[in-house]
């Protein structure tokens, strides 16, 4: 087992050498455990994080360099609990508290593939006001400053062509 506490993300800011701060505190733990049979090894991964904030940079593809001037990430409460082998990660629950209100992520993420890019995804969202910053691939198309996000989402497909579907609505928007 491997246990952390009170871990400040700062540290992370040098090690990536980001020009922004990541801040924010998590505590994580990552436990092994063989399957039934013996044959497989998986890891469970708990972490709890307070006030993260992280660079809208960092997600952001350098052919969007107008997000630079965008808000940060920032996630006031963020809990999940994860299933990790070797081909595959299993979200149980990813929470994200932006203001009060919880968003929530479900799903799997393929590990096989050449590229992080191509790592296959099924995931469902539930959107519960998790900020602005979640629709910063549309950057190029609408530009959402503000507002409160409510909806229903799912995502397939991998970050190379992604496959979106669902219903959201933005309401005090500011675009």
């Amino acid at each position: 087992n491997f246990n952390c506490r009170q871990i400040e993300l700062e540290h992370l800011s040098s090690i990536l050498q980001t020009k922004k701060p990541i801040r924010g505190i998590i505590n994580c733990t990552i436990s092994d455990t063989l399957s039934v049979s013996g044959a497989n090894k998986f890891y469970t991964i708990s972490l709890v994080g307070d006030r993260i904030q992280i660079p809208i940079g960092l997600i952001a593809q350098p052919s969007m360099p107008s997000l630079n001037n965008h808000s940060d990430i920032y996630i006031k409460h963020i809990e999940s609990n994860c299933l990790l082998t070797e081909s595959e990660l299993t979200i149980n629950k990813i929470n994200l508290v932006y203001r009060r209100d919880t968003s929530k992520i479900i799903g799997k993420i393929g590990l096989k593939a050449n590229s992080i890019m191509d790592y296959p995804f099924d995931l469902n969202i539930t959107f519960a006001d998790p900020g602005t910053w979640v629709f910063f691939f549309l950057n190029n198309i609408l530009d959402v400053q503000d507002g409160n996000i409510y909806g229903q989402g799912k995502i397939i497909g991998n970050l190379n062509q992604p496959v979106m579907s669902g219903t959201v609505n933005i309401s005090d928007a500011r675009i």
